[in-house]
């Protein structure tokens, strides 16, 4: 039979693994979102230099988020 701390620990790591694929893939994603939008707004003269300000502002805004986002959960999981 398993150890139980052992067992908690395998549980642990596993959901550790899956948080990090999954919050791995969705940043892949959005960088690869966050590219293609950079060379729509290049090609986008019709679009005054305030409202790609706004925009940057967002994907700024976006990525604070993001970031904080993935410290609680490190956090627990470390422990």
């Amino acid at each position: 039979m398993m150890d139980p701390n052992q067992m908690l620990k395998q549980m642990l790591d596993f959901n550790k693994s899956a948080f990090d694929n999954s919050f791995n893939a969705m940043l892949t994603i959005q960088e690869q979102n966050e590219k293609m939008f950079d060379t729509f707004m290049e090609q986008a003269t019709w679009i005054p230099e305030e409202g790609k300000k706004l925009i940057q502002e967002w994907i700024n805004a976006y990525k604070k988020a993001v970031r904080i986002l993935r410290k609680p959960p490190m956090t627990t999981i470390r422990r």
